[in-house]
């Protein structure tokens, strides 16, 4: 047994938890048993995914019905609550922060939003490397769209300051 539990006392995780380690840290710290401290761990993932999804939807503007009904299922869907003996696959709690950020750098262009979104990137991929894989291909959509769509507004406004300007030569010809 030695072989599989390296460290007595503990559970052995096969993939990265480092972005969850200290919330097991701190339940195993307050004397709860490896299986109980697993148990809570699973309820504070489930809570997390909740709260970040909720308030995701909620920087969307979407109303606080549908907020709920999306974070229930990005929590809870039958897909998630498929892989619950695979725990790898069921933190994803910083996935919609990093969502919010990526559109607020592209509405206010402030630096601070890249910062925080390589962080919480960084938190999601010692967390999870499987859903950081689904978060990077998605961040990388995102921001094609998003830059794809703010290069249409300024060549739209391009040509509108073309036309004034040739509509005010075509003014000053006929003069």
């Amino acid at each position: 047994l030695k072989q599989i539990f390296i460290i007595e006392d503990t559970l052995f995780f096969g993939d990265t938890y480092f972005g969850l380690s200290w919330i097991y840290i701190i339940l195993r710290y307050l004397s709860f048993d490896i299986y109980v401290s697993y148990k809570f761990l699973f309820f504070i993932t489930f809570l997390l995914n909740f709260i970040s999804c909720y308030f995701c939807c909620k920087y969307f503007k979407i109303s606080d019905s549908s907020s709920l009904f999306a974070s229930f299922f990005f929590t809870f869907g039958f897909p998630v609550i498929a892989q619950d003996s695979h725990y790898v696959l069921l933190i994803r709690a910083y996935v919609p922060i990093c969502i919010i950020l990526i559109f607020n750098y592209f509405k206010t262009e402030d630096n601070k939003n890249i910062i925080y979104f390589v962080i919480f990137f960084f938190l999601q991929l010692t967390s999870s490397t499987y859903i950081t894989i689904f978060l990077f291909v998605m961040s990388i959509i995102t921001i094609i769209i998003l830059i794809k769509k703010k290069s249409n507004n300024f060549i739209l406004g391009l040509k509108k300051q073309v036309i004034t300007i040739f509509d005010k030569l075509s003014i000053l010809q006929a003069l």
